[in-house]
């Protein structure tokens, strides 16, 4: 709820507007219309067997499959073949990114890499990605509205969030972000030292930080509850984004990467490597999408 809040959800606009919807195929012909749509839908999807594509998609499938399809099985043997015989091949970016040479692999940074390598091809001639948003549609990902800093957040950088929100000391803007890594990639280049993103400003906080938050991957901090309240500050900042967070541009990064990431792979084997497997969070398998010849549904 405090993300869709910082994000400038409007919740009013949702219980106004918003599509009325209950888990599930009504078995009554009596609901109201827009119920029904909702399922056809799904069912055009699924009937016309196209890829579906996610981003760290391991939730969204579970909603999806709770929502128009079943309960969620007990078992993971038998989830994994109900999602096989339901949906058709599933593709999870995160996990394609994981598997090529990316470090970093929160959508927002994967998506921005992507559109600078393509726009530069594009400049040279090179076979590359062209498709834009449409201009009704968000444009980019909600706007950092920070003060300039001269410093990169490390852990937005490297994982998307940061406890701090607009306190923090460092940038959380990633173009800016994107500029330091290709300045900081050259100068190792010139050098052959290690880059260095983090100046003296953003090395002080690093002493206001937990032990435990120090050597998580991810700060176990991020679900604190301590963050739920807006303050009149952050509230102005809110008010004065022209950009928030939607969930039509995410579902748009996501197809202009896996766009790039087909146009920069072999098709041969694109689907053998990449088809029916989930990106699971601190574990070096994916969760595999397939049907047991041991299960019986």
């Amino acid at each position: 709820m405090s993300f869709l809040v910082e994000h400038g959800f409007d919740f009013n606009r949702l219980f106004r507007d918003g599509i009325s919807f209950c888990a599930r195929r009504p078995s009554d012909k009596s609901h109201n219309h827009s119920h029904h749509v909702l399922f056809s839908l799904m069912d055009r999807i699924t009937s016309f067997k196209k890829p579906l594509i996610l981003h760290n998609g391991l939730f969204d499938i579970m909603f999806l499959y709770h929502s128009f399809i079943d309960e969620l099985p007990p078992e993971l043997d038998l989830f994994t073949a109900k999602l096989h015989d339901s949906f058709p091949p599933i593709y999870d970016t995160k996990y394609i990114a994981d598997q090529s040479s990316e470090t970093i692999t929160y959508l927002e940074y994967l998506y921005n890499k992507s559109k600078r390598k393509n726009d530069e091809s594009l400049r040279s001639s090179k076979n590359c990605i062209v498709c834009e948003i449409p201009e009704t549609s968000s444009s980019s990902f909600p706007k950092q509205s920070q003060k300039i800093k001269n410093a990169v957040c490390r852990y937005y950088s490297q994982y998307g969030f940061c406890n701090y929100g607009q306190s923090c000391v460092g940038s959380h803007d990633i173009n800016f972000i994107l500029d330091e890594e290709e300045r900081s990639n050259k100068k190792r280049k010139a050098t052959n030292h290690e880059p260095d993103m983090h100046l003296p400003e953003l090395k002080k906080r690093k002493t206001t930080l937990s032990e435990n938050e120090e050597k998580a991957e991810v700060p176990s901090s991020i679900n604190s509850h301590n963050n739920t309240n807006i303050t009149s500050e952050t509230s102005s900042i809110l008010d004065n984004q022209t950009q928030m967070h939607t969930a039509g541009h995410d579902a748009f990064a996501t197809g202009y990467l896996f766009a790039d990431f087909k146009n920069n792979n072999s098709i041969e084997n694109f689907e053998e490597k990449y088809a029916n497997n989930l990106f699971l969070m601190k574990n070096d398998r994916p969760l595999r999408i397939y049907k047991s010849r041991y299960i019986s549904q």
